[in-house]
């Protein structure tokens, strides 16, 4: 299947809008999160059809395997692997839309499940920065000024503020902790700032997209190539 790359791009950014949603589980409540959650799991199907072309390369061996392309397929594989975690244990915890499933569940599963999405949100920043390049591609095409010298201080001005509130909001929404299973009482009061929700995560995957950015170029340079930041 062909695409446009600025379709797969709105696609793929429009996913990561409805999982930061999904995230906000006590914003309005499990009905609400389970719609986002399958509205991003439509979205995450459409994408992996879009792409692939990527997973028929992959299963015939094509291509000279750098190490640029290893680490690609690395973190691939472990978002591919994440998101179907996600949906499987999204089936098992559902309350409203999957509720009359006879499955019976045990609070483990809903462990899981939460794990899965905070590591899911790292792996997704993560996959978004090594396809940055196309992302900002599109964007030139629109915003012709970014082509400029100036253009691109200021983007890379912009991405080391992202990155850095990021780190911050990172500590602030306790994201290791999240990562590594350890208890935390994190409460946010949505009535007072809803958007600083959605604007910390929306930093936290910056983040992630930055570093991955950055690293895809610094080991496509490492194999001899150009790298493009």
């Amino acid at each position: 299947m062909t695409t446009r790359p600025s379709t797969r791009i709105a696609v793929a950014i429009t996913a990561g809008i409805l999982f930061v949603l999904g995230l906000a589980y006590w914003w309005q409540g499990n009905l609400f999160h389970e719609v986002v959650g399958t509205l991003f799991l439509v979205l995450l199907i459409v994408h992996n059809v879009t792409v692939l072309r990527w997973y028929a390369a992959l299963g015939k061996g094509k291509g000279k395997w750098t190490v640029r392309r290893t680490y690609s397929t690395v973190v691939n594989a472990f978002i591919l692997l994440l998101m179907v975690s996600l949906v499987v244990t999204s089936i098992l915890v559902s309350q409203s839309l999957f509720a009359a499933l006879p499955i019976n569940i045990g609070y483990a599963a809903r462990e899981a499940h939460v794990i899965v999405a905070y590591w899911a949100l790292v792996a997704m920043g993560l996959h978004l920065g090594l396809h940055w390049s196309r992302v900002m591609a599109v964007v030139q095409k629109t915003v012709p000024v970014l082509l400029t010298a100036a253009g691109t201080m200021i983007a890379r001005v912009l991405a080391l503020v992202i990155a850095v509130y990021g780190v911050q909001s990172s500590l602030v929404m306790l994201l290791p902790e999240k990562l590594l299973a350890i208890p935390a009482l994190e409460m946010w009061d949505f009535t007072i700032d809803a958007g600083g929700f959605f604007i910390r995560y929306a930093a936290i995957v910056g983040l992630f997209v930055v570093i991955g950015h950055y690293l895809a170029a610094g080991l496509q340079a490492f194999r001899g190539a150009p790298a493009r930041t």
